[in-house]
């Protein structure tokens, strides 16, 4: 037995020590956590060997020092109490079926009720994630907007700088004639002088 089962064993033990019903849920509240999966089957075995421990309590075996004094006289009592025995079990055997199916519709309702809140969990997680999706839908756009006006501004910048180029180069050639023209203007002076 594996230590999660030796655990959920010790757990419905306890329960029913209290006088509490060992369900799946009060086990995995009494042992902190835990899956239906894992109690279910450890569940079940306990309620089979708790049974069987109730079978071996109601078979008694004669005393052999008894059987001695009175074996003939024993051995016809043992009959009848044999007999009463088989008869008390067999009628008791439709009772703990009965606890049996009870045992099995109780973890049935169990595990409906945790896939109904799983369900509800999955619900709302779906809702969330198509929030999610449209919130990341519309920050893509945006992104994408937000890109083409960074492209188109940066398109422009390179625009500017190669007009500021262009003016520069024109200017330089301005200036360059401006010195040309300082000096015709200086040598048509020095010839007006004279």
């Amino acid at each position: 037995m594996s230590t999660k089962e030796q655990r959920i064993v010790e757990a419905a033990s306890r329960l029913q020590a209290d006088g509490k019903k060992p369900t799946m849920e009060a086990i995995r509240q009494e042992i902190g956590g835990g899956s239906f999966a894992t109690i279910s089957p450890a569940l079940r075995k306990w309620r089979e060997s708790q049974q069987q421990e109730q079978l071996k309590a109601v078979a008694l075996e004669m005393p052999k020092d008894v059987n001695a004094i009175f074996e003939k006289f024993t051995n016809s009592l043992w009959r009848e109490f044999e007999s009463l025995i088989t008869e008390k079990i067999a009628n008791k055997q439709p009772e703990d079926e009965k606890q049996k199916i009870n045992a099995i519709q109780s973890e049935r309702d169990e595990a409906l009720t945790e896939i109904e809140r799983l369900e509800s969990v999955l619900n709302e997680s779906t809702i969330k994630n198509a929030a999610l999706t449209e919130t990341n839908q519309e920050l893509t756009l945006q992104t994408q907007k937000q890109q083409m006006t960074l492209d188109f501004v940066e398109s422009k910048q390179i625009e500017l700088k190669n007009e500021l180029q262009q003016l520069k180069d024109a200017l330089r050639l301005k200036d360059g004639e401006v010195g040309e023209l300082r000096g015709e203007l200086k040598v048509v002076r020095e010839m007006n002088k004279i």
